[in-house]
């Protein structure tokens, strides 16, 4: 097809395809096929994406809920219905629709012209039928490799977060804060503000904002919510552990993992050597928390471990790791209290 930004959709979702007619079949609605004979339509990716989609929605929930015990059975800490609630949220209409409106990929959908005229892009339900064609598409092309399949799926559900429902949660916050709060509409943006009387300047003191450029109405207002979510536990984190400290940053990692605030830190090491033949010692720390991993590489095997903690610290708080020793202020931390 000609024009359409193939290119462009496997940069975002984070796959390159072998067969890119299979990526283009995606965004092809039945009422454009219909009219262009020799194409067909998405609707089969769909089954095959929603098939792939909860398979990965299960195995994730599996590992992140669920353990063997040393008798050797399966414990959970969730019902079977708390499950299955969750399983439905985050492979729900809306949940996928809000993902696609993110990426803004359903602007590529190819239509025919009544489509276009009542804009049926914007629907939920086109928007999640998308995110499963797109899926269908990745694990056909990739014969079914679970871990494409994976890493498609993280990059574009990464604005979810299994049990969190952040409307839910704002809602609830701000009524034990006694703070008020609203969405408002201007040009593209959708904003939120929350504010307490008699307070300002930072989010300890109630005083939030924040926008989305989401252009459909519900998935803005998740986001809007999600923002204020993840100010308000970065907060919490650095009431706790103070400034990210490069000589403690394995025991403060640590800290946030005993108060429930990130899953246990996994760290991976290995040995290596300059081109003079010393040894040097390279250290992984990988968050569940975080997309990327974090390194550090020294001669001692010990401040290798607390470089890549130290990097992995500063990316959850939002900071820029220093490489001097300064001294940690609160003023260093004003820009990231608001996002507009």
């Amino acid at each position: 097809m000609n024009n359409f930004p193939s290119r462009d959709i496997q940069r975002i979702i984070g796959y390159s395809f072998e067969n890119e007619s299979l990526l283009e079949q995606a965004f092809v609605r039945s009422s454009y096929a219909k009219e262009n004979p020799g194409l067909l339509d998405n609707e089969k990716l769909e089954f095959y994406g929603d098939a792939a989609l909860d398979y990965y929605i299960t195995r994730a929930m599996y590992n992140q809920f669920s353990e063997i015990t040393e008798d050797g059975q399966l414990y959970s800490e969730k019902t079977e219905h708390d499950l299955t609630e969750i399983r439905s949220y985050n492979v729900g209409t809306e949940a996928l629709a809000h993902c696609i409106a993110i990426t803004g990929l359903q602007n590529y959908l190819l239509m025919n012209k009544s489509d276009i005229k009542n804009q049926v892009q914007n629907s939920p339900a086109v928007m999640a039928d998308l995110f499963e064609a797109i899926i269908g598409a990745v694990a056909i092309d990739s014969e079914w490799d679970f871990e494409d399949i994976s890493n498609v799926c993280r990059t574009m559900l990464k604005l979810l977060s299994f049990d969190i429902n952040y409307l839910q949660w704002l809602n609830n916050w701000c009524n034990e804060q006694d703070v008020h709060y609203n969405f408002y509409k201007q040009s593209q943006y959708v904003y939120i503000g929350a504010s307490k009387q008699g307070f300002d300047l930072s989010i300890r003191e109630f005083n939030i904002q924040v926008s989305s450029d989401i252009p459909d109405e519900y998935p803005a207002l998740i986001d809007c919510a999600k923002q204020v979510y993840e100010l308000i536990e970065i907060d919490h984190m650095r009431q706790i552990v103070g400034c990210p400290d490069r000589n403690n940053a394995v025991s403060q990692l640590n800290v946030l993992y005993q108060k429930g605030f990130i899953k246990e830190p996994k760290y991976t090491f290995c040995e290596e050597y300059d081109e003079d033949g010393n040894p040097v010692w390279r250290y992984s720390c990988e968050l569940n928390e975080l997309d990327e991993v974090y390194f550090g590489t020294m001669s001692v095997k010990k401040y290798a471990k607390r470089e890549a903690a130290y990097e992995a610290l500063c990316a959850l708080l939002g900071e820029t790791p220093r490489y001097e020793d300064d001294d940690c202020n609160e003023d260093d931390f004003g820009d990231n209290y608001f996002y507009m």
